[in-house]
């Protein structure tokens, strides 16, 4: 006896090889294959009745199966106006990764197994999913563009504009599904430290929570389905932990993401003042904003107003110059980070002084208060002998204003 089978192709997957593969399948077993050709990706897919992704129409499927017994497609719709009739359908097949084109409530009632191919794009998803990670850590688009137009620009050799190396980063997963581990087994091999979030707690070393693998991701790639729970997960808040620099790869549905909130998201590069003053500037940058805050506070009692800038990125630095022409009205700039000695510090003092010409600005001799000569430590012990404290920031900003004006502003001591 003969099966009656509808291989329902589309054109990213062509009915014949549904054909071929099926027959392949059924070895000496005698089919009778019918193909059938929907139109995506030409037009694209989208709900068809109750089912959210689908091709083609309820009427295009029902003429499709009549008579057909075994039913292979990717985006032909299964709804319940279609089972109602096609009585002859037996079995479904879909090799979506989910069965999001089939209305499995329905199916089970009018006894239609539904089978479906998890993980069948996992290779190719995850090797696209690396190829954006280059692409937008190397700035490989813009030069691409620039290129085409015939535009030569030996900027993008800057080292702020030559962006991140794989090896070393750290690469957040959120999801940890098929795709989301060989994209894992990839970028670990280049070098990257491999963390990962789900559901619950899997047991294994790289897993965190959400908003612990957000902070601490060079590179967050997304690999979730779109579900109530999923919808717009990653928004302004969560956005809001990345780190300014952080690239963000989104390979599952466009609706995990706040596609608004990621655009009102400051952009890298973007210096911000988190406290106005008039007296000094004071530029930090990550953990050492806290203490900052902190000595600013205690020196207002003074007279000091302290404008407090979080450069946010070393890599690119003030974009937008905002430091200078904080320094254009306070004439007077201390720069406080965590790092040893000529690190951190002194690299934004050049960033700001030498590069951007921030000395024509200057009354008093900009100052560095950086991290004791020593491996900085972990967690808070840090704040109490590595990173620079909130004391030395208040005598090192008071200094200026004591050279300044020494009679509104003694020396406590001598």
């Amino acid at each position: 006896m003969t099966t009656p089978v509808l291989a329902a192709g589309n054109h990213f997957i062509h009915p014949g090889l549904f054909a071929d593969a099926v027959r392949q399948a059924a070895g000496d077993l005698p089919l009778k294959v019918r193909e059938h050709q929907f139109p995506w990706p030409h037009t694209p897919f989208g709900p068809v009745a109750e089912v959210i992704e689908a091709s083609g129409t309820e009427d295009e499927m029902i003429e499709a199966l009549q008579g057909i017994e075994i039913c292979v497609t990717e985006h032909g719709p299964l709804t319940e106006r279609i089972l109602a009739n096609c009585p002859d359908l037996k079995l479904f097949c879909t090799s979506r990764g989910g069965p999001v084109n089939a209305n499995l409530e329905a199916a089970t009632r009018h006894g239609v197994p539904v089978c479906f191919a998890p993980g069948r794009n996992a290779t190719a998803t995850a090797e696209h999913t690396l190829t954006l990670m280059l692409a937008a850590a190397r700035g490989v688009g813009d030069t691409h563009t620039d290129l085409r137009r015939g535009v030569w620009r030996g900027d993008y050799y800057d080292y702020d504009n030559c962006g991140m190396e794989i090896e070393g980063a750290t690469v957040g997963l959120i999801g940890y599904g098929n795709i989301a581990k060989r994209v894992g087994t990839i970028v670990a091999a280049m070098g990257a430290t491999v963390l990962h979030t789900s559901t619950r707690d899997d047991g294994r070393p790289g897993w965190r929570q959400l908003p612990e693998l957000l902070a601490a991701a060079d590179i967050v790639s997304v690999h979730l389905p779109l579900t109530d729970e999923t919808h717009h997960l990653l928004g302004a808040d969560a956005l809001a932990r990345m780190k300014p620099a952080a690239v963000l790869v989104n390979t599952s549905r466009g609706a995990v993401v706040d596609e608004a909130a990621l655009a009102d998201a400051p952009p890298m590069g973007a210096a911000r003042v988190v406290v106005p003053g008039k007296d000094v500037t004071v530029v930090t940058y990550g953990a050492c904003c806290r203490i900052v805050l902190e000595a600013a506070e205690r020196l207002a009692p003074f007279g000091i107003e302290c404008e407090v800038i979080d450069v946010q990125t070393l890599l690119p630095f003030d974009r937008e110059s905002r430091i200078v022409e904080s320094l254009k009205k306070t004439n007077r700039i201390v720069f406080v980070d965590e790092d040893v000695p000529g690190g951190t510090t002194a690299y934004m003092l050049q960033q700001v002084i030498e590069k951007r010409r921030g000395y024509l600005w200057l009354d008093s001799e900009p100052r560095t208060v950086p991290g004791r000569e020593h491996r900085p430590a972990y967690g808070s012990d840090g704040d109490y002998w590595s990173k620079p404290n909130r004391e030395q920031i208040f005598e090192a900003v008071y200094e200026l204003m004591h050279e300044t004006a020494p009679a509104k502003f003694p020396r406590f001591y001598r």
